[in-house]
């Protein structure tokens, strides 16, 4: 049995991430993106957590576990000198350091824009995949969104895409929101993915949205709550969302 811990947005939040992977010991960790950015988190901080973060992961892959995968939100690539547009909680001091982390990672390849469950057709992404995104820039195709595509264009900013609120299907998987995903969510001949974003902010820790038969869980944010998914041969066994506003500390 293999067990896969999937968390939102840390926004700098290193102790949430330190306390849930100790307590679930994955075998699998994946992170949604946002590192950066915080009205209550000193840029400081933010920094020492994407650093620690890049230790646990390193520890991890060593250890021969299994994948550790970290995903790039809007919150970091607006820090990417080509960028076009900022975005809410932008900060000049995160500026000094946050875009050379970033550009440094997506080129080592540690920093992707989409993780690919074949096996169990779930598609793990900041924001979520709208086929008319994917139609547009990668030829319909899941395996073209790449680390090569020219991230710091149009294709990732709302600005070439879609709208400045994310509602439209134009948008892409850094921001798209889920009334833009609902009617344009990925699928191929043998039916819907499942996706799982973080990105927008709910009410409740988690949110299940269902369109054309498709199953899209958003867990934003980390401080609300994570999702466990355990494996049997390879195939989704269990999925189980565990609220983390129990018992972590704002951090």
């Amino acid at each position: 049995m293999k067990k896969r811990v999937v968390v939102g947005d840390p926004h700098g939040r290193w102790g949430a991430v330190k306390h849930i992977y100790e307590r679930e010991n994955p075998d699998e960790f994946i992170i949604l993106g946002d590192y950066f950015d915080s009205f209550t988190i000193h840029p400081i901080d933010q920094r020492e957590c994407y650093e620690n973060i890049l230790k646990l992961r390193e520890e991890h892959m060593k250890s021969g576990k299994g994948k550790f995968i970290m995903l790039i939100g809007n919150h970091d690539m607006h820090y990417l000198t080509d960028y076009i547009g900022q975005h809410s909680g932008y900060n000049r001091e995160t500026e000094g350091f946050a875009g050379y982390f970033v550009e440094r990672d997506m080129v080592k390849g540690i920093l992707q824009y989409v993780y690919i469950d074949k096996t169990n057709r779930i598609i793990y992404s900041h924001a979520g995949v709208s086929m008319r995104w994917l139609k547009k820039w990668c030829d319909g195709k899941l395996e073209n969104i790449t680390n090569e595509l020219p991230y710091k264009a149009f294709e990732f900013s709302y600005l070439g895409n879609g709208d400045m609120f994310g509602s439209s299907p134009f948008n892409g998987p850094t921001w798209i929101r889920p009334e833009g995903l609902t009617k344009v969510t990925y699928k191929d001949d043998n039916g819907p993915w499942t996706q799982v974003f973080g990105h927008t902010a709910s009410e409740s820790p988690s949110r299940l949205i269902h369109s054309n038969g498709a199953e899209n869980i958003c867990i934003d944010c980390i401080c609300k709550c994570y999702l466990v998914e355990t494996f049997e041969n390879d195939f989704l066994d269990k999925r189980e969302l565990v609220e983390t506003n129990l018992y972590l500390s704002n951090e």
